[in-house]
């Protein structure tokens, strides 16, 4: 329901901007998209905000809205039945951390080092007159508008935000040229009791001492089923949700990739949970610094007993 709403900004203005305690904000917003006899808020939580822009993108559905406003703050959405109403609550983002190097989980890392260096901005307008904008990554995975990878070395795909202005297109390819600098995947192995605590936008932190890497997931998605008795539990796993209108192909071995929703994660981007075992991107420098977004993720149960799993993958270009 909250999804089929859409926070704009008012007329005569660049953002829609919220200041107060949080639960205010989100009485104050619900009346504004006419949910206000279906949605009450728990105004127990004094976090405030000044001076909040919904932005990037500036058009978005509620839910996404609440959830990054939310998660500004280190908070999470709750919800709950009560007195014929829906309780919006604002909950401390739960984290699951110290899971890697304990006996929850089992690890393994691989390295990769071809990830793209070189991402081609292109922004409004058409043909000759069209805006384009060139950001290159180093060999450590510091980007800035300096190439210094070439010939063979040098890994190019264009990133296509067709109704971006120029501002908004540099700081949108460098920002995603910098989620790009993939260092290799890692794969989790995860016990039953850390994955039945999961809530949505709850993290999952992890870390391998001896390897130096950090992983953390943002639980995006839950899905519940129930058919034939058999509960069954649904994840998706990555990065908050974002709309902006913008794919990514590649100039080697590429075409073009998108995601649902609005906005084009590159393939492989994301994290799951399947089977008892996580997959998810490792976005950084090398393997040091771990950064993972998100695709899909799977969580099956049979009867009282339920699995969760989880994997990063490096990025390909579709």
């Amino acid at each position: 329901m909250l999804a089929a709403k859409i926070l704009q900004p008012d007329a005569n203005q660049d953002y829609l901007t919220v200041s107060g305690k949080l639960p205010d904000i989100l009485k104050s917003l619900l009346k504004r998209i006419g949910l206000d006899s279906v949605f009450t808020v728990d105004s127990s939580d004094a976090s405030t905000l000044s001076n909040w822009m919904f932005q990037n993108p500036r058009y978005v559905d509620a839910y996404t809205g609440f959830r990054n406003l939310l998660a500004s703050c280190g908070r999470r959405l709750d919800f709950q039945a009560k007195d014929n109403h829906i309780l919006l609550g604002i909950t401390p983002v739960g984290i699951i951390d110290n899971t890697i190097d304990s006996d929850l989980v089992d690890f393994k890392a691989e390295t990769n080092r071809r990830a793209v260096n070189h991402l081609i901005g292109l922004g409004s307008q058409e043909l000759k007159n069209r805006l384009v904008v060139n950001y290159f990554a180093d060999a450590t995975g510091v980007v800035s508008q300096t190439q210094t990878l070439v010939g063979a070395d040098e890994v190019c795909a264009t990133y296509d935000y067709s109704n971006a202005d120029l501002g908004t297109l540099q700081s949108e390819t460098k920002k995603h040229l910098q989620e790009l600098q993939t260092g290799g995947s890692v794969e989790v192995s995860l016990s039953d009791e850390v994955g039945d605590g999961l809530r949505v936008d709850d993290k999952i932190v992890a870390a391998d001492h001896a390897s130096g890497v950090n992983v953390t997931a943002v639980v995006t998605k839950r899905i519940v089923k129930i058919d034939s008795g058999i509960l069954a539990s649904t994840f998706e796993v990555g990065l908050p949700v974002q709309s902006a209108n913008a794919n990514y192909s590649g100039s080697s071995s590429s075409s073009s990739g998108s995601a649902g929703g609005g906005v084009s994660l590159t393939a492989g981007r994301g994290l799951s949970i399947s089977g008892g075992t996580i997959n998810a991107e490792v976005a950084s420098e090398d393997l040091d610094a771990v950064r993972q977004v998100a695709e899909s993720a799977n969580k099956t149960a049979s009867g009282s007993r339920r699995r969760s799993a989880k994997r990063i993958r490096p990025p390909r270009m579709r």
